[in-house]
């Protein structure tokens, strides 16, 4: 049966300690979980990769995904979570569904990453904030439409 792990920062407070936990792991879990809103996301998912250790991406928001898109190393996931901490079923629905339309852009291109380089209108994004935008601009106008 896999085992997975979750390396919260709230465990232990610093990212720097978690590295060096999972470096000293005699026997490493089968996956572990990083949430990218967390600093340290990077080099935590790093040295899983290193160990071999299987990457569950948590995203909690669209500013989420666009740093995972983002990443000039994109890691290899073995899923993503979405976990959306928002306490109005409607925004926390409308940011899913914006995660899950970037995604879905992703697909399109064939790529996962830099799944949101390019807006509909074909024009390059000139930062990670305009394709977040866009996904929830085209979320919420299906919601009312």
């Amino acid at each position: 049966m896999p085992v997975d792990i979750s390396t919260v920062l709230s465990i232990c407070g610093d990212h720097r300690h978690i590295v060096a936990a999972i470096g000293q792991f005699e026997r490493c879990p089968d996956h572990a979980s990083v949430n990218l809103s967390e600093p340290g996301a990077c080099e935590v998912t790093a040295v899983r990769e290193e160990r071999g250790i299987g990457i569950e991406a948590g995203l909690a928001s669209c500013d989420d995904a666009a740093r995972l898109i983002a990443l000039s190393h994109p890691p290899k996931l073995h899923r993503i979570l979405i976990e959306i901490d928002l306490m109005d079923f409607d925004s926390a629905r409308i940011e899913t569904e914006a995660i899950l339309w970037l995604g879905a852009q992703g697909t399109k291109r064939g790529s996962v990453s830099r799944t949101a380089s390019a807006l509909p209108d074909g024009t390059i994004a000139p930062d990670n904030a305009a394709p977040v935008a866009t996904a929830r601009a085209v979320v919420a106008g299906k919601a009312r439409g």
